[in-house]
């Protein structure tokens, strides 16, 4: 039960298209984005990228300019065109809110939305981990929303720090810092909101903090101070 729920809020996703890589090699275009690079999410482009290596953040901007970074992409996945894309004359999104960014340099397989169709038609094993990684998906929004949505900045930075331990690790070993301003914008909360949770946690002796990093001191005392429990 505790491991389900430590995924359900996972923020960082890896190797879930990576058994497929060779066959998108074959079918796509290599494409090399710089750090700091926009991912073309266009829905009327509708461009499929399958990350070989580096990271990339995907997030919707609100009209007051604030960022919620919904996902960090590492290699073996496949970042989509944007979810606005409309599907039918009654079922669409005025302005396009979603976002794609490079964290570090990023190589990528370019698929084409037909291309990406008919590989999905032929392979029974990528119709399988489509529907997984929907259902995932589906699973945690529906979490966030109607879970999250009701627990204060303190609830969220422990849940976040519980679910997303490793996250530090990747970043550091690309070279980057996880700063409280990045878990702010991931958690959906101000920056002061997430110092004053981190001091209350460290005064707790439960967390201790250095600069891009934080070592968990009691995880089971942690635990405890997650919605999970709830």
């Amino acid at each position: 039960m505790e491991e389900k729920t430590m995924k359900l809020s996972d923020i960082y996703y890896d190797s879930h298209f990576g058994e497929f890589e060779e066959l998108f090699r074959q079918s796509g275009v290599p494409v090399h984005f710089r750090k700091g690079e926009a991912i073309p999410t266009d829905y009327k482009i509708r461009n499929i990228f399958y990350t070989v290596n580096g990271l990339s953040k995907y997030f919707f901007v609100h009209e007051n300019g604030t960022e919620k970074v919904t996902g960090i992409f590492g290699p073996g996945t496949l970042i989509p065109y944007s979810l606005c894309l409309p599907v039918s004359e009654k079922n669409f999104v005025y302005k396009d809110y979603f976002k794609s960014q490079t964290l570090t340099d990023v190589d990528a397989i370019c698929l084409k939305q037909a291309t990406y169709h008919k590989l999905f038609e032929s392979s029974a094993a990528l119709r399988t981990a489509n529907y997984d990684w929907i259902a995932f998906q589906h699973n945690r929004y529906e979490f966030e929303t109607f879970f999250l949505s009701n627990c204060g900045a303190f609830t969220k930075v422990c849940n976040f720090l519980y679910s997303n331990s490793s996250l530090y690790n990747v970043y550091r070993q690309n070279g980057l810092i996880l700063t409280q301003d990045d878990i702010g914008d991931i958690i959906g909360e101000s920056r002061l909101d997430v110092a004053r949770a981190f001091r209350n946690l460290r005064d707790l002796n439960i967390v201790s903090t250095s600069r891009g990093s934080v070592t968990i001191l009691d995880k089971e005392k942690l635990f405890r101070l997650t919605s999970y429990l709830r």
